[in-house]
Protein backbone atom coordinates (compact mmCIF):
# COMPACT_ATOMS: atom_id res chain seq x y z
CA UNK A 1 0.00 0.00 0.00
CA UNK A 2 1.37 3.40 -0.96
CA UNK A 3 0.13 6.96 -0.54
CA UNK A 4 0.82 10.26 -2.27
CA UNK A 5 -0.40 13.85 -1.74
CA UNK A 6 -1.17 16.68 -4.14
CA UNK A 7 -1.97 20.29 -3.22
CA UNK A 8 -3.49 23.40 -4.82
CA UNK A 9 -2.08 26.88 -4.28
CA UNK A 10 -4.25 29.99 -4.15
CA UNK A 11 -3.29 33.03 -6.19
CA UNK A 12 -1.83 35.72 -3.94
CA UNK A 13 -2.42 38.25 -6.71
CA UNK A 14 -4.34 38.17 -9.97
CA UNK A 15 -2.58 35.50 -11.99
CA UNK A 16 -2.85 35.19 -15.74
CA UNK A 17 -0.98 32.10 -16.84
CA UNK A 18 0.81 32.38 -20.15
CA UNK A 19 -0.74 29.78 -22.40
CA UNK A 20 1.12 28.58 -25.45
CA UNK A 21 0.76 25.48 -27.56
CA UNK A 22 -0.63 22.72 -25.32
CA UNK A 23 1.49 19.59 -25.39
CA UNK A 24 -0.71 17.36 -23.19
CA UNK A 25 -2.22 16.69 -19.77
CA UNK A 26 -0.10 14.88 -17.17
CA UNK A 27 -1.06 11.64 -15.43
CA UNK A 28 0.21 11.12 -11.86
CA UNK A 29 3.32 8.95 -11.81
CA UNK A 30 5.08 6.70 -9.35
CA UNK A 31 8.77 7.18 -8.58
CA UNK A 32 9.68 4.78 -11.38
CA UNK A 33 7.79 6.83 -13.94
CA UNK A 34 4.84 4.46 -14.32
CA UNK A 35 1.32 5.84 -13.83
CA UNK A 36 -0.22 5.68 -10.38
CA UNK A 37 -2.95 2.99 -10.56
CA UNK A 38 -6.44 4.11 -11.54
CA UNK A 39 -9.73 3.34 -9.82
CA UNK A 40 -11.27 0.00 -10.80
CA UNK A 41 -14.35 0.25 -12.98
CA UNK A 42 -17.57 1.09 -11.14
CA UNK A 43 -18.80 3.66 -8.63
CA UNK A 44 -16.48 5.54 -6.27
CA UNK A 45 -18.29 6.88 -3.19
CA UNK A 46 -17.03 10.29 -2.03
CA UNK A 47 -18.06 11.09 1.57
CA UNK A 48 -19.12 14.76 1.46
CA UNK A 49 -18.60 16.07 5.02
CA UNK A 50 -18.39 19.79 4.33
CA UNK A 51 -21.44 21.23 6.07
CA UNK A 52 -20.98 20.65 9.77
CA UNK A 53 -22.23 24.23 10.18
CA UNK A 54 -25.03 25.37 7.81
CA UNK A 55 -24.36 28.45 5.70
CA UNK A 56 -25.92 31.63 7.08
CA UNK A 57 -26.82 32.75 3.54
CA UNK A 58 -26.44 31.44 -0.03
CA UNK A 59 -23.08 31.64 -1.75
CA UNK A 60 -22.55 34.10 -4.60
CA UNK A 61 -23.58 31.53 -7.23
CA UNK A 62 -26.79 30.74 -5.30
CA UNK A 63 -25.58 27.45 -3.81
CA UNK A 64 -26.95 26.83 -0.34
CA UNK A 65 -24.23 24.47 0.94
CA UNK A 66 -20.60 23.53 0.27
CA UNK A 67 -21.80 19.99 -0.38
CA UNK A 68 -23.99 21.26 -3.21
CA UNK A 69 -20.97 22.87 -4.85
CA UNK A 70 -18.86 19.73 -4.38
CA UNK A 71 -21.63 17.61 -5.93
CA UNK A 72 -21.67 19.94 -8.94
CA UNK A 73 -17.91 19.42 -9.32
CA UNK A 74 -18.39 15.63 -9.16
CA UNK A 75 -21.09 15.88 -11.82
CA UNK A 76 -18.79 17.89 -14.09
CA UNK A 77 -16.10 15.19 -14.02
CA UNK A 78 -18.66 12.37 -14.33
CA UNK A 79 -20.10 13.85 -17.51
CA UNK A 80 -16.81 13.21 -19.32
CA UNK A 81 -15.94 9.64 -18.26
CA UNK A 82 -17.49 6.21 -18.69
CA UNK A 83 -15.60 3.52 -16.77
CA UNK A 84 -16.18 5.01 -13.32
CA UNK A 85 -18.54 7.52 -11.71
CA UNK A 86 -17.88 9.58 -8.59
CA UNK A 87 -20.91 9.37 -6.28
CA UNK A 88 -21.32 12.03 -3.60
CA UNK A 89 -22.67 10.87 -0.23
CA UNK A 90 -24.30 14.04 1.09
CA UNK A 91 -23.72 14.96 4.76
CA UNK A 92 -21.92 11.67 5.33
CA UNK A 93 -21.23 10.52 8.90
CA UNK A 94 -18.36 8.24 7.86
CA UNK A 95 -15.33 8.39 10.20
CA UNK A 96 -12.62 10.79 9.07
CA UNK A 97 -9.12 9.32 9.17
CA UNK A 98 -6.20 8.38 6.95
CA UNK A 99 -6.22 4.97 5.31
CA UNK A 100 -9.62 4.05 6.69
CA UNK A 101 -11.20 2.86 3.47
CA UNK A 102 -13.40 5.97 3.10
CA UNK A 103 -12.93 8.78 0.60
CA UNK A 104 -13.42 11.68 3.01
CA UNK A 105 -14.11 15.18 1.62
CA UNK A 106 -14.00 17.82 4.38
CA UNK A 107 -12.70 21.11 5.75
CA UNK A 108 -9.90 21.11 8.31
CA UNK A 109 -7.40 23.55 9.81
CA UNK A 110 -4.66 20.89 9.48
CA UNK A 111 -3.79 18.07 7.10
CA UNK A 112 -4.38 15.20 9.50
CA UNK A 113 -2.48 17.05 12.20
CA UNK A 114 0.16 18.65 9.98
CA UNK A 115 0.16 22.41 9.37
CA UNK A 116 -1.00 23.71 6.02
CA UNK A 117 1.82 25.01 3.79
CA UNK A 118 1.62 28.70 2.99
CA UNK A 119 -1.10 29.63 0.44
CA UNK A 120 -2.25 26.02 0.00
CA UNK A 121 -6.07 25.83 -0.04
CA UNK A 122 -6.63 22.17 -0.88
CA UNK A 123 -4.85 18.84 -0.51
CA UNK A 124 -5.62 15.37 -1.88
CA UNK A 125 -4.17 12.22 -0.31
CA UNK A 126 -4.60 9.07 -2.35
CA UNK A 127 -3.76 5.44 -1.64
CA UNK A 128 -3.25 2.50 -3.98
CA UNK A 129 -2.59 -1.20 -3.49
CA UNK A 130 -2.36 -4.24 -5.72
CA UNK A 131 -2.27 -2.07 -8.82
CA UNK A 132 -5.51 -0.22 -8.08
CA UNK A 133 -6.44 3.02 -6.39
CA UNK A 134 -8.38 2.32 -3.18
CA UNK A 135 -8.77 5.64 -1.35
CA UNK A 136 -8.59 9.39 -1.91
CA UNK A 137 -9.19 11.99 0.79
CA UNK A 138 -9.82 15.60 -0.27
CA UNK A 139 -9.16 18.24 2.40
CA UNK A 140 -9.95 21.95 2.11
CA UNK A 141 -8.12 24.51 4.23
CA UNK A 142 -10.70 25.84 6.70
CA UNK A 143 -8.47 28.81 7.52
CA UNK A 144 -8.80 30.10 3.94
CA UNK A 145 -11.62 32.30 2.67
CA UNK A 146 -14.02 30.54 0.29
CA UNK A 147 -17.07 31.46 -1.75
CA UNK A 148 -18.48 29.94 -4.93
CA UNK A 149 -18.64 32.10 -8.04
CA UNK A 150 -17.81 32.05 -11.73
CA UNK A 151 -15.47 34.27 -13.70
CA UNK A 152 -12.27 36.00 -12.71
CA UNK A 153 -10.75 35.43 -9.28
CA UNK A 154 -11.95 37.80 -6.60
CA UNK A 155 -10.07 39.52 -3.82
CA UNK A 156 -10.74 41.30 -0.55
CA UNK A 157 -9.99 45.00 -0.22
CA UNK A 158 -6.64 44.10 1.39
CA UNK A 159 -5.65 41.96 -1.58
CA UNK A 160 -6.23 38.58 0.07
CA UNK A 161 -7.89 36.04 -2.26
CA UNK A 162 -11.51 34.91 -2.03
CA UNK A 163 -11.09 31.34 -3.23
CA UNK A 164 -13.73 29.90 -5.56
CA UNK A 165 -14.67 26.61 -3.91
CA UNK A 166 -16.01 25.15 -7.19
CA UNK A 167 -12.72 25.44 -9.07
CA UNK A 168 -10.71 24.25 -6.06
CA UNK A 169 -13.02 21.22 -5.77
CA UNK A 170 -12.68 20.49 -9.50
CA UNK A 171 -8.90 20.62 -9.14
CA UNK A 172 -8.69 18.36 -6.08
CA UNK A 173 -11.13 15.82 -7.55
CA UNK A 174 -8.92 15.76 -10.63
CA UNK A 175 -6.11 14.56 -8.35
CA UNK A 176 -8.45 12.04 -6.78
CA UNK A 177 -9.12 10.66 -10.26
CA UNK A 178 -5.54 10.53 -11.64
CA UNK A 179 -4.35 13.91 -12.91
CA UNK A 180 -1.20 15.78 -11.90
CA UNK A 181 -0.18 19.43 -12.38
CA UNK A 182 0.71 20.04 -16.03
CA UNK A 183 2.56 23.28 -15.26
CA UNK A 184 4.94 21.67 -12.77
CA UNK A 185 5.74 18.90 -15.22
CA UNK A 186 7.17 21.01 -18.02
CA UNK A 187 3.94 21.90 -19.79
CA UNK A 188 2.31 25.19 -20.75
CA UNK A 189 -1.39 24.54 -21.05
CA UNK A 190 -4.73 26.04 -20.04
CA UNK A 191 -6.10 23.66 -17.40
CA UNK A 192 -7.98 23.60 -14.10
CA UNK A 193 -5.27 21.14 -13.04
CA UNK A 194 -2.45 23.69 -13.07
CA UNK A 195 -0.92 24.04 -9.61
CA UNK A 196 -1.98 27.65 -8.99
CA UNK A 197 -5.55 28.96 -9.12
CA UNK A 198 -6.32 31.22 -12.05
CA UNK A 199 -9.25 32.75 -13.91
CA UNK A 200 -10.02 29.33 -15.40
CA UNK A 201 -13.21 28.28 -13.60
CA UNK A 202 -14.20 25.07 -15.40
CA UNK A 203 -12.74 21.95 -16.94
CA UNK A 204 -10.78 22.60 -20.12
CA UNK A 205 -10.20 20.39 -23.15
CA UNK A 206 -6.84 19.35 -21.68
CA UNK A 207 -8.39 18.30 -18.35
CA UNK A 208 -11.07 16.30 -20.16
CA UNK A 209 -8.60 14.61 -22.51
CA UNK A 210 -6.47 13.60 -19.53
CA UNK A 211 -9.26 11.99 -17.51
CA UNK A 212 -10.66 10.26 -20.60
CA UNK A 213 -7.28 8.69 -21.30
CA UNK A 214 -7.70 6.87 -17.98
CA UNK A 215 -11.43 6.22 -17.77
CA UNK A 216 -12.72 6.50 -21.34
CA UNK A 217 -15.21 8.88 -22.88
CA UNK A 218 -18.99 8.33 -22.81
CA UNK A 219 -20.22 6.77 -26.03
CA UNK A 220 -22.22 9.94 -26.54
CA UNK A 221 -21.12 12.67 -24.16
CA UNK A 222 -23.66 14.70 -22.22
CA UNK A 223 -23.75 18.39 -23.13
CA UNK A 224 -21.22 20.83 -21.76
CA UNK A 225 -22.22 24.31 -20.65
CA UNK A 226 -20.32 26.77 -22.83
CA UNK A 227 -21.95 29.92 -21.44
CA UNK A 228 -23.53 29.91 -17.98
CA UNK A 229 -26.65 31.94 -17.09
CA UNK A 230 -25.77 35.13 -15.23
CA UNK A 231 -27.56 36.57 -12.20
CA UNK A 232 -27.84 40.12 -10.93
CA UNK A 233 -30.30 42.63 -9.49
CA UNK A 234 -33.98 42.75 -10.39
CA UNK A 235 -36.13 45.88 -10.14
CA UNK A 236 -39.74 45.37 -9.10
CA UNK A 237 -42.03 44.98 -12.11
CA UNK A 238 -39.14 44.31 -14.49
CA UNK A 239 -37.69 41.09 -15.85
CA UNK A 240 -34.32 39.59 -16.76
CA UNK A 241 -33.75 37.14 -19.61
CA UNK A 242 -31.48 34.30 -18.56
CA UNK A 243 -29.73 32.28 -21.26
CA UNK A 244 -27.47 29.27 -21.57
CA UNK A 245 -25.27 28.04 -24.41
CA UNK A 246 -24.49 24.32 -24.66
CA UNK A 247 -21.92 22.41 -26.67
CA UNK A 248 -21.85 18.76 -27.66
CA UNK A 249 -24.10 16.45 -29.63
CA UNK A 250 -27.58 17.87 -30.12
CA UNK A 251 -30.46 18.19 -30.31
CA UNK A 252 -30.62 19.59 -26.79
CA UNK A 253 -33.47 19.74 -24.31
CA UNK A 254 -33.79 22.42 -21.65
CA UNK A 255 -35.55 22.58 -18.29
CA UNK A 256 -35.26 25.62 -16.05
CA UNK A 257 -35.69 25.46 -12.29
CA UNK A 258 -35.82 28.00 -9.49
CA UNK A 259 -34.31 26.57 -6.34
CA UNK A 260 -35.44 22.94 -6.28
CA UNK A 261 -38.70 23.69 -8.14
CA UNK A 262 -39.05 22.85 -11.84
CA UNK A 263 -40.62 25.77 -13.75
CA UNK A 264 -43.51 24.49 -15.85
CA UNK A 265 -43.13 25.33 -19.53
CA UNK A 266 -39.59 26.76 -19.20
CA UNK A 267 -38.04 24.47 -21.80
CA UNK A 268 -35.96 26.68 -24.11
CA UNK A 269 -32.40 27.95 -23.97
CA UNK A 270 -33.67 31.24 -22.50
CA UNK A 271 -36.02 32.03 -19.64
CA UNK A 272 -37.44 35.42 -18.71
CA UNK A 273 -37.50 35.72 -14.92
CA UNK A 274 -39.63 38.36 -13.23
CA UNK A 275 -39.07 37.34 -9.59
CA UNK A 276 -35.90 36.88 -7.52
CA UNK A 277 -34.43 33.43 -6.93
CA UNK A 278 -31.66 30.98 -7.71
CA UNK A 279 -32.19 29.84 -11.30
CA UNK A 280 -30.50 26.95 -13.11
CA UNK A 281 -31.15 24.95 -16.26
CA UNK A 282 -30.65 21.26 -17.04
CA UNK A 283 -29.42 20.76 -20.62
CA UNK A 284 -29.88 17.26 -21.98
CA UNK A 285 -29.30 15.07 -25.00
CA UNK A 286 -29.51 11.33 -25.70
CA UNK A 287 -26.56 10.66 -23.35
CA UNK A 288 -27.91 12.47 -20.28
CA UNK A 289 -28.03 15.97 -18.89
CA UNK A 290 -25.81 18.63 -17.36
CA UNK A 291 -27.04 21.28 -14.94
CA UNK A 292 -25.75 24.80 -15.21
CA UNK A 293 -24.35 26.88 -12.40
CA UNK A 294 -27.00 28.77 -10.44
CA UNK A 295 -27.80 32.34 -11.50
CA UNK A 296 -28.91 34.32 -8.45
CA UNK A 297 -31.38 37.15 -9.07
CA UNK A 298 -31.84 39.39 -6.05
CA UNK A 299 -34.63 41.92 -5.54
CA UNK A 300 -33.48 45.53 -5.58
CA UNK A 301 -36.35 46.19 -3.14
CA UNK A 302 -39.10 44.09 -1.56
CA UNK A 303 -41.69 44.05 1.23
CA UNK A 304 -40.65 41.45 3.81
CA UNK A 305 -42.49 41.97 7.12
CA UNK A 306 -45.91 43.55 7.59
CA UNK A 307 -48.14 44.13 10.60
CA UNK A 308 -51.37 45.85 11.60
CA UNK A 309 -52.50 46.95 15.07
CA UNK A 310 -56.14 47.78 15.65
CA UNK A 311 -59.09 47.18 17.97
CA UNK A 312 -60.81 43.88 17.19
CA UNK A 313 -64.59 43.78 17.45
CA UNK A 314 -67.22 41.36 16.22
CA UNK A 315 -69.03 40.87 12.92
CA UNK A 316 -67.58 43.14 10.24
CA UNK A 317 -65.30 44.70 12.86
CA UNK A 318 -62.98 41.70 13.14
CA UNK A 319 -59.42 42.42 11.94
CA UNK A 320 -58.98 41.19 8.35
CA UNK A 321 -55.46 41.60 6.89
CA UNK A 322 -54.84 40.47 3.33
CA UNK A 323 -51.70 39.84 1.31
CA UNK A 324 -50.59 38.66 -2.12
CA UNK A 325 -47.64 36.39 -2.92
CA UNK A 326 -46.16 36.64 -6.40
CA UNK A 327 -43.84 33.99 -7.86
CA UNK A 328 -43.34 31.25 -10.46
CA UNK A 329 -45.90 28.45 -10.68
CA UNK A 330 -44.99 25.45 -8.55
CA UNK A 331 -43.03 27.45 -5.98
CA UNK A 332 -43.96 28.20 -2.38
CA UNK A 333 -43.11 30.81 0.24
CA UNK A 334 -42.90 30.00 3.95
CA UNK A 335 -44.53 32.67 6.10
CA UNK A 336 -45.16 33.15 9.80
CA UNK A 337 -48.56 34.67 10.62
CA UNK A 338 -49.29 35.81 14.18
CA UNK A 339 -52.18 37.26 16.14
CA UNK A 340 -50.85 38.97 19.26
CA UNK A 341 -53.11 39.95 22.14
CA UNK A 342 -51.86 39.15 25.66
CA UNK A 343 -48.23 39.44 24.53
CA UNK A 344 -48.78 43.14 23.82
CA UNK A 345 -49.11 43.98 27.52
CA UNK A 346 -45.30 43.78 27.88
CA UNK A 347 -45.18 46.89 25.66
CA UNK A 348 -47.68 48.82 27.78
CA UNK A 349 -50.70 48.20 25.55
CA UNK A 350 -53.96 48.05 27.50
CA UNK A 351 -57.34 46.59 26.63
CA UNK A 352 -55.79 43.77 24.60
CA UNK A 353 -57.70 40.94 22.94
CA UNK A 354 -57.53 38.23 25.61
CA UNK A 355 -57.84 35.14 23.42
CA UNK A 356 -57.15 35.77 19.70
CA UNK A 357 -58.54 33.32 17.15
CA UNK A 358 -56.49 33.22 13.93
CA UNK A 359 -57.72 31.74 10.64
CA UNK A 360 -56.14 31.81 7.17
CA UNK A 361 -58.13 31.67 3.92
CA UNK A 362 -57.13 31.48 0.25
CA UNK A 363 -58.34 33.81 -2.49
CA UNK A 364 -61.57 31.80 -2.84
CA UNK A 365 -62.39 32.19 0.84
CA UNK A 366 -61.56 28.59 1.74
CA UNK A 367 -60.06 28.21 5.23
CA UNK A 368 -56.69 26.48 4.94
CA UNK A 369 -55.36 26.85 8.49
CA UNK A 370 -56.43 28.10 11.93
CA UNK A 371 -55.07 28.36 15.44
CA UNK A 372 -56.08 29.37 18.95
CA UNK A 373 -53.08 29.36 21.30
CA UNK A 374 -49.79 29.08 19.43
CA UNK A 375 -48.24 26.51 21.79
CA UNK A 376 -51.07 24.07 21.00
CA UNK A 377 -49.76 23.74 17.43
CA UNK A 378 -47.97 20.53 16.51
CA UNK A 379 -45.11 22.67 15.17
CA UNK A 380 -44.88 25.05 18.14
CA UNK A 381 -41.10 24.56 18.38
CA UNK A 382 -40.70 25.55 14.73
CA UNK A 383 -42.99 28.56 15.25
CA UNK A 384 -40.78 29.83 18.09
CA UNK A 385 -37.64 29.31 16.00
CA UNK A 386 -39.20 31.07 13.00
CA UNK A 387 -40.15 34.06 15.16
CA UNK A 388 -36.56 34.33 16.36
CA UNK A 389 -35.24 34.11 12.79
CA UNK A 390 -37.66 36.81 11.65
CA UNK A 391 -36.72 39.11 14.53
CA UNK A 392 -40.22 39.02 16.05
CA UNK A 393 -40.69 39.41 19.80
CA UNK A 394 -41.13 36.06 21.56
CA UNK A 395 -44.51 34.80 22.73
CA UNK A 396 -44.53 33.60 26.35
CA UNK A 397 -44.85 29.83 26.71
CA UNK A 398 -48.49 28.68 26.77
CA UNK A 399 -49.78 32.21 26.08
CA UNK A 400 -53.17 32.51 24.30
CA UNK A 401 -51.54 34.40 21.42
CA UNK A 402 -51.99 32.56 18.11
CA UNK A 403 -49.66 31.75 15.21
CA UNK A 404 -49.52 29.78 11.95
CA UNK A 405 -46.31 28.68 10.20
CA UNK A 406 -47.12 27.62 6.65
CA UNK A 407 -45.77 27.41 3.08
CA UNK A 408 -48.05 29.07 0.53
CA UNK A 409 -48.24 29.01 -3.26
CA UNK A 410 -48.41 32.29 -5.18
CA UNK A 411 -51.86 33.89 -4.84
CA UNK A 412 -54.09 36.09 -2.66
CA UNK A 413 -54.81 35.31 0.99
CA UNK A 414 -56.60 36.81 3.98
CA UNK A 415 -56.30 36.04 7.67
CA UNK A 416 -58.99 36.92 10.17
CA UNK A 417 -58.40 37.79 13.80
CA UNK A 418 -61.38 37.60 16.13
CA UNK A 419 -61.88 37.04 19.83
CA UNK A 420 -62.85 33.66 21.28
CA UNK A 421 -66.45 33.67 22.52
CA UNK A 422 -67.04 37.10 21.00
CA UNK A 423 -64.20 38.77 22.92
CA UNK A 424 -62.94 42.20 21.85
CA UNK A 425 -59.76 44.22 22.36
CA UNK A 426 -56.59 45.50 20.73
CA UNK A 427 -54.64 42.96 18.63
CA UNK A 428 -51.57 42.98 16.43
CA UNK A 429 -51.61 41.08 13.14
CA UNK A 430 -48.13 40.14 11.87
CA UNK A 431 -46.89 38.54 8.66
CA UNK A 432 -43.22 37.59 8.29
CA UNK A 433 -41.38 36.40 5.20
CA UNK A 434 -38.89 33.80 6.43
CA UNK A 435 -36.62 33.41 3.40
CA UNK A 436 -35.95 36.58 1.45
CA UNK A 437 -33.70 34.67 -1.00
CA UNK A 438 -36.47 32.54 -2.47
CA UNK A 439 -38.25 33.58 -5.68
CA UNK A 440 -41.57 34.67 -4.21
CA UNK A 441 -42.47 38.21 -3.20
CA UNK A 442 -45.14 39.74 -1.00
CA UNK A 443 -46.31 42.47 -3.38
CA UNK A 444 -49.23 43.96 -1.48
CA UNK A 445 -50.79 43.88 1.98
CA UNK A 446 -53.96 45.30 3.47
CA UNK A 447 -55.97 45.36 6.70
CA UNK A 448 -59.64 46.16 7.29
CA UNK A 449 -60.98 47.14 10.71
CA UNK A 450 -62.96 49.78 12.57
CA UNK A 451 -60.59 52.77 12.78
CA UNK A 452 -60.82 54.70 16.01
CA UNK A 453 -58.76 57.31 17.81
CA UNK A 454 -55.76 57.18 20.13
CA UNK A 455 -54.72 53.60 20.84
CA UNK A 456 -57.52 52.43 18.52
CA UNK A 457 -55.97 54.05 15.44
CA UNK A 458 -55.58 51.66 12.46
CA UNK A 459 -51.82 51.17 12.10
CA UNK A 460 -50.19 49.09 9.36
CA UNK A 461 -46.44 48.48 9.59
CA UNK A 462 -44.17 47.25 6.81
CA UNK A 463 -40.45 46.73 6.14
CA UNK A 464 -38.64 47.40 2.86
CA UNK A 465 -35.53 45.34 2.20
CA UNK A 466 -33.04 45.79 -0.61
CA UNK A 467 -30.44 48.05 -2.15
CA UNK A 468 -32.84 50.52 -3.80
CA UNK A 469 -35.94 52.48 -2.87
CA UNK A 470 -39.32 50.81 -3.30
CA UNK A 471 -42.14 52.49 -5.23
CA UNK A 472 -45.30 52.09 -3.11
CA UNK A 473 -48.96 52.93 -3.43
CA UNK A 474 -50.44 53.35 0.08
CA UNK A 475 -54.20 53.90 0.52
CA UNK A 476 -56.63 54.60 3.35
CA UNK A 477 -60.09 53.62 2.08
CA UNK A 478 -63.40 54.46 3.71
CA UNK A 479 -66.30 55.71 1.56
CA UNK A 480 -65.50 53.43 -1.42
CA UNK A 481 -65.93 50.35 0.80
CA UNK A 482 -69.68 51.00 0.78
CA UNK A 483 -69.88 49.72 -2.81
CA UNK A 484 -68.79 46.31 -1.47
CA UNK A 485 -71.61 46.20 1.09
CA UNK A 486 -69.56 47.44 4.05
CA UNK A 487 -71.58 49.61 6.44
CA UNK A 488 -70.44 52.13 9.02
CA UNK A 489 -67.45 53.19 6.92
CA UNK A 490 -64.97 55.89 7.94
CA UNK A 491 -66.34 58.98 6.20
CA UNK A 492 -63.10 60.90 5.72
CA UNK A 493 -59.89 58.87 6.27
CA UNK A 494 -56.67 60.69 7.04
CA UNK A 495 -53.63 58.70 5.86
CA UNK A 496 -50.19 59.42 7.36
CA UNK A 497 -46.93 57.56 6.77
CA UNK A 498 -44.13 57.58 9.37
CA UNK A 499 -40.58 56.24 9.28
CA UNK A 500 -39.01 54.13 12.03
CA UNK A 501 -38.13 57.25 14.01
CA UNK A 502 -41.80 58.35 13.91
CA UNK A 503 -40.95 61.23 11.60
CA UNK A 504 -43.83 62.02 9.29
CA UNK A 505 -42.98 61.13 5.69
CA UNK A 506 -46.23 62.19 4.00
CA UNK A 507 -49.94 62.65 4.66
CA UNK A 508 -53.12 62.92 2.59
CA UNK A 509 -56.83 63.61 3.06
CA UNK A 510 -58.72 63.07 -0.22
CA UNK A 511 -56.60 61.26 -2.79
CA UNK A 512 -57.63 63.42 -5.76
CA UNK A 513 -56.16 66.47 -4.02
CA UNK A 514 -52.69 65.04 -4.66
CA UNK A 515 -50.65 66.85 -7.30
CA UNK A 516 -49.94 63.40 -8.80
CA UNK A 517 -53.53 62.12 -8.65
CA UNK A 518 -53.37 60.74 -12.20
CA UNK A 519 -50.22 58.78 -11.31
CA UNK A 520 -51.98 57.46 -8.18
CA UNK A 521 -54.86 56.21 -10.33
CA UNK A 522 -52.48 54.60 -12.85
CA UNK A 523 -50.55 52.87 -10.06
CA UNK A 524 -53.79 51.48 -8.62
CA UNK A 525 -54.75 50.12 -12.04
CA UNK A 526 -51.34 48.46 -12.56
CA UNK A 527 -51.51 46.92 -9.07
CA UNK A 528 -54.99 45.51 -9.69
CA UNK A 529 -56.52 47.60 -6.90
CA UNK A 530 -60.15 48.70 -7.13
CA UNK A 531 -60.58 52.24 -8.49
CA UNK A 532 -61.29 55.17 -6.19
CA UNK A 533 -63.91 57.58 -7.57
CA UNK A 534 -62.64 61.05 -8.35
CA UNK A 535 -63.23 63.73 -5.73
CA UNK A 536 -64.27 61.22 -3.02
CA UNK A 537 -62.84 61.27 0.49
CA UNK A 538 -60.61 58.15 0.33
CA UNK A 539 -56.91 58.88 0.78
CA UNK A 540 -53.82 57.68 -1.08
CA UNK A 541 -50.09 58.35 -1.41
CA UNK A 542 -47.64 57.32 -4.14
CA UNK A 543 -44.18 57.28 -2.55
CA UNK A 544 -40.63 56.15 -3.23
CA UNK A 545 -39.23 54.95 0.10
CA UNK A 546 -35.69 53.78 0.89
CA UNK A 547 -35.14 50.46 2.71
CA UNK A 548 -36.31 50.58 6.31
CA UNK A 549 -39.33 50.18 8.59
CA UNK A 550 -42.48 52.29 8.20
CA UNK A 551 -46.04 52.63 9.50
CA UNK A 552 -49.15 53.80 7.69
CA UNK A 553 -51.78 55.18 10.07
CA UNK A 554 -55.45 55.75 9.25
CA UNK A 555 -57.56 58.02 11.45
CA UNK A 556 -60.82 59.87 10.93
CA UNK A 557 -60.91 63.61 10.24
CA UNK A 558 -62.08 65.54 13.29
CA UNK A 559 -61.92 62.42 15.50
CA UNK A 560 -64.55 60.43 13.58
CA UNK A 561 -64.53 56.63 13.55
CA UNK A 562 -65.66 53.87 11.18
CA UNK A 563 -64.58 50.87 9.16
CA UNK A 564 -61.49 51.54 7.02
CA UNK A 565 -59.09 49.60 4.82
CA UNK A 566 -55.37 50.36 4.74
CA UNK A 567 -53.47 49.03 1.71
CA UNK A 568 -49.79 48.93 0.73
CA UNK A 569 -48.89 47.94 -2.85
CA UNK A 570 -45.44 47.63 -4.39
CA UNK A 571 -45.74 49.03 -7.90
CA UNK A 572 -43.35 49.41 -10.87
Amino acid sequence: MRARTKSFICAAALLCLAVGQARAYFIEEQSDGTPVPFWPNGTVAMQLQLDTTPLASPLTDGSTSWGQVAQAALTDWNSHISKIQLSGVANSSAPIAENNGYNNVFFSDTIYGQAWPTDVVGQTLYVWSSNKRIEADVIFNSTSTFDSYRGDLRYKSNGDPINDFKRVALHELGHALCLDHPDTNGQTVAAIMNSVSSNIDDLTADDIAGVQSAYGAPSSAVPSIATQPQGGGLAFGSSVTLSVTASGSGPFTYQWSVGSQVITGATSSTYTASTPGSYSVAVGNSAGSTTSSAALLTANSRLINVSSRAPVGTGQNVLIPGFVINGPAGTTKQVLIRASGPALTQFGVTGVLANPVLSLADGSGNTIANNTGWSTSSNATQIAAAAKTAGAFAFPANSPDSAILISLSPGAYTFNISGANGGTGVALAELYELNTQDPNLMINISARINAGTGSNTLIAGFVIQGSQSAHLLIRGDGPTLAQFGVTGVLAQPVLTVFDSNQHQVATNTGWSTNSNASAVASAASSAGAFALPMANADSALLLSLPPGAYTAQVTGANGTTGVALVEVYQVP
